[in-house]
């Protein structure tokens, strides 16, 4: 039986705008996960990453016509949503007998939806490796009647048409996770995902080849904290497990070997999580003496000074940290779980062991006023901190605030389309406008915020000392952008 698993198409320019040329798609490591024990259980595994290769609905569409799958397993998530129920839709025309599994936030969230509406017969919840392995067997055995209302963490139609939901699959705990196979990059074009050029810092000490630079890596599932904007944690749970340090290595150590790759990103919501785990980790990259660079995100409360040190020996480049707002109201509001003074403390810290830092923030949450937004602006400006980010807020469906502000009526957007954090350089309309605050003022205040952070004195010294005239038309292309944040929607999508 024949799988095509698919990372589905998103539109570049409603998404990101004239920012499009300075975003870094990112390979899907849910689906080279469930690849990986999809093929080491016998079963013929296609993979397209639409996303990364920047496809049309079209050329996506031909590209499954042509592979002629007994079943397609696509991961959605919000952005992607639009597009793919367009190429859906065509599919069901041309493939009547072809079996539909959707997975990730967004059709866990609208199950009900894509099943009674015929644009997939499956969807699985929660960690997809087992229970898609689970559905495949199933759908692979020679019984006349399938029964898959044994399959914990599914949703399916019964016979009678109603939506059915199996009961929930608990979790694969930190042994299970660190036995599973690597993932199986080697379904997609991973040799196209090129890091974010502020990690090109070293050169690589091992010949690189097929022209695969850098990879993804997730070690751990599960976030213990409960940020109110975050939807993924519906879908990893609240209980973190790490694999062990030994499987974590072996993987980098692994793809060293096998492509050259020297540039890990790590995946995780919040890794290291403690200095005792992180120093861990660190400790056996540094014994194996691999030449890699990784970066990661992790929260402000996690970090001290001799894990950041083991951090930067072990190669940690950068770390982005998710520290959202300016002022305590507005942190605990969104239960974030540390303090102004830890903030500061922490990116500090940061410098003066010389891992560079990125610094992201929201703009327009729920119940922040002008005075909020602007305690997070210059808040963020007096930090120390090579990068800075201003997102506008979006509730996405499976986030906490979702669930609140729809419950309240509070909101009035469900156009998916207009789903983006970046409303300014797309030209869209702002998904979610707090009370008492206006689209236009939102726009102004992000347009600010980001020429603001760009502009900074510590910015533009930076770029000066690594100045070089092979990189002048990005630079005339981010100052354009930042300078003139409109976009041509009407435009292809493809950067």
């Amino acid at each position: 039986m024949k799988i095509l698993l698919l990372n589905p198409i998103v539109d570049y320019n409603k998404q990101f705008g004239t920012l499009k040329d300075f975003y870094t798609p990112i390979p899907s490591i849910a689906l080279a996960n469930i690849g990986a024990v999809l093929l080491q259980e016998g079963f013929e595994v296609v993979g397209v990453d639409a996303f990364i290769e920047c496809l049309t609905v079209e050329e996506s569409y031909n590209k499954i016509v042509s592979e002629k799958p007994d079943v397609l397993g696509i991961s959605l998530l919000t952005p992607c949503a639009p597009l793919a129920e367009k190429l859906l839709s065509s599919l069901r025309k041309i493939m009547p007998n072809l079996k539909v599994i959707l997975g990730n936030i967004h059709a866990s969230k609208f199950d009900q939806y894509y099943l009674e509406n015929g644009l997939a017969d499956f969807v699985v919840h929660h960690e997809g490796e087992a229970t898609t392995l689970e559905l495949m067997k199933n759908l692979r055995s020679n019984q006349h009647k399938k029964d898959f209302s044994k399959i914990r963490g599914i949703s399916f139609l019964n016979n009678q048409g109603a939506v059915t939901r199996t009961s929930k699959r608990d979790y694969m705990d930190s042994s299970i996770i660190s036995k599973l196979p690597y993932p199986a990059w080697e379904l997609f074009p991973v040799d196209q995902f090129k890091p974010d050029i502020r990690l090109q810092l070293k050169k690589l000490k091992k010949k690189n080849t097929n022209g695969i630079v850098a990879l993804p890596v997730l070690a751990t599932r599960g976030c213990p904290h409960r940020c109110t904007f975050c939807s993924p944690i519906n879908t990893i749970g609240n209980k973190y497990r790490m694999r062990s340090v030994e499987s974590i290595a072996d993987e980098i150590e692994h793809f060293y070997v096998k492509w050259g790759v020297d540039t890990f990103y790590y995946m995780d919501l919040t890794f290291p999580i403690s200095e005792k785990i992180g120093i861990k980790f660190c400790d056996e990259i540094i014994k194996r003496n691999l030449p890699i660079q990784w970066s990661c995100e992790t929260r402000v409360s996690c970090v001290t000074v001799p894990l950041l040190k083991k951090m930067k020996e072990s190669g940690c480049a950068r770390i982005d940290f998710g520290i959202e707002c300016g002022n305590q109201k507005m942190l605990d509001s969104i239960k974030k779980g540390f303090t102004i003074q830890q903030v500061e403390d922490a990116v500090k810290m940061t410098a003066e062991v010389g891992i560079e830092a990125e610094g992201l923030f929201i703009l327009g949450l729920p119940g922040e006023t002008v005075a909020d937004s602007w305690d997070t602006i210059n808040f963020a400006l007096s930090l120390n901190m090579d990068h800075l980010k201003f997102n506008l807020f979006v509730p996405y469906p499976g986030s906490e605030l979702w669930d609140t502000l729809e419950s309240n009526g509070e909101l009035t957007n469900f156009d998916f389309n207009e789903y983006t954090s970046y409303p300014t350089y797309t030209g869209g309309t702002v998904p979610f406008v707090p009370k008492g605050r206006t689209h236009e003022e939102l726009i102004l205040l992000q347009k600010k915020a980001m020429r603001l952070a760009f502009f900074r004195k510590q910015v533009i010294l930076r770029e000066l000392a690594n100045f070089k005239i092979s990189n002048i038309s990005q630079y005339l292309i981010a100052t354009k952008a930042l300078l003139f944040p409109s976009a041509d929607t009407t435009k292809p999508y493809r950067v």
